[in-house]
């Protein structure tokens, strides 16, 4: 069954970094998915901190630089990253899309268990994607 949602109807809350709308969650949608839009204000730099989930998050609208296993990647509109749990990254604001935000949608599912992660032995298998 497809359900269409109306982000703009979901309550914006304030971060350091800008805005986030919680578009869905475990508790509001009884779902193991939570997705997520977050408005990054200029010059700032949102930190997509490791977890035990897998994540993907790229930019919606905007111009960004995204910071991910020590390089850092010029991004705009399709671009993004693809975490594994033990992983994290940055995205900054690069100013280029002036009076608009950055506009990043985060989707985080629990990892799937058919995959091994050994975040000890240094293997690291995100990537960013254009």
């Amino acid at each position: 069954m497809i359900t269409v949602m109306d982000t703009t109807s979901h309550n914006r809350a304030a971060t350091p970094e800008g805005t986030v709308r919680h578009i869905l969650t475990a508790f509001s949608n009884k779902t193991r998915v939570e997705v997520a839009k977050y408005e990054v204000a200029a010059g700032k730099t949102l930190r997509i901190a490791p977890s035990d989930r897998t994540q993907v998050v790229y930019v919606e609208q905007g111009d960004a630089e995204i910071s991910f296993q020590g390089a850092t990647h010029k991004a705009q509109r399709g671009c993004g990253v693809y975490l594994e749990p033990h992983e994290e990254a940055s995205f900054q604001d690069s100013g280029k899309a002036a009076g608009a935000p950055l506009v990043l949608l985060s989707v985080t599912v629990p990892k799937h268990t058919g995959k091994a992660l050994d975040p000890k032995a240094g293997a690291s298998t995100g990537y960013f994607f254009d």
